[in-house]
């Protein structure tokens, strides 16, 4: 994708469809979790990274005027993350 700003100069982005799927956004989570960090720094930040993404979460809801406890409340971000956590781990492991 690209545009041309006012000034004549273009901004190009690059967007990857080869794994676009109508999924549960943890998967993607886990995945950037256990494929983008060490073991060290999961120790260390695994709980603040997910307060950070759920907070980014509600947030870009909130920007939408959605609700987050109506939309996707913590619970089931809770259930769902212990729920597809095995994928994170399998997926970390290759």
């Amino acid at each position: 994708m690209h545009k041309v700003q006012e000034d004549g100069t273009v901004v190009i982005v690059c967007v990857d469809y080869q794994t676009l799927q109508r999924a549960n956004p943890i998967l993607d989570l886990m995945y950037f979790i256990f494929n983008g960090s060490d073991k060290s720094f999961r120790d260390q930040h695994y709980k603040q990274t997910l307060e950070c993404y759920y907070a980014e979460l509600c947030a870009a809801l909130r920007r939408f005027s959605l609700d987050p406890d109506e939309i996707y409340p913590r619970e089931d971000f809770e259930y769902e993350l212990q729920k597809i956590l095995p994928v994170g781990l399998t997926t970390g492991m290759f």
